[in-house]
């Protein structure tokens, strides 16, 4: 996908938040290891953000519709693991530090 579709296909998901949910689950998975439902909900709950399991499961399930190809999911016989697909992750790396900043300025 043409880097600039991801951007724009990323920066339009960020702006729907209405919740502040969006941005953190991006930032989470950053990382690039791939992590269930239940560990991204421990992590969201840790960071102050109170959601869920199911709320949890159904903002993956958002976010992989919206974003797929960017991100991706992996199953197995007893879980889904999501991630971000290797070959976006420096790209959306930029795009989250450029709209972090761009957003701490507003």
């Amino acid at each position: 996908m043409d880097p600039r579709k991801v951007e724009d296909k990323v920066l339009e998901y960020l702006e729907k938040d209405k919740r502040g949910y969006r941005l953190p689950l991006l930032e989470i998975l950053l990382d690039g290891k791939p992590k269930t439902i239940r560990e991204i909900h421990n992590t969201l709950n840790s960071m102050g953000i109170r959601i869920s399991l199911q709320g949890t499961s159904s903002l993956l399930g958002f976010a992989y519709r919206f974003l797929y190809p960017i991100l991706i999911v992996q199953r197995t016989k007893e879980r889904y693991y999501y991630s971000i697909n290797p070959s976006y992750l420096p790209l959306l790396q930029q795009i989250l530090t450029s709209y972090k900043n761009n957003t701490r300025k507003c």
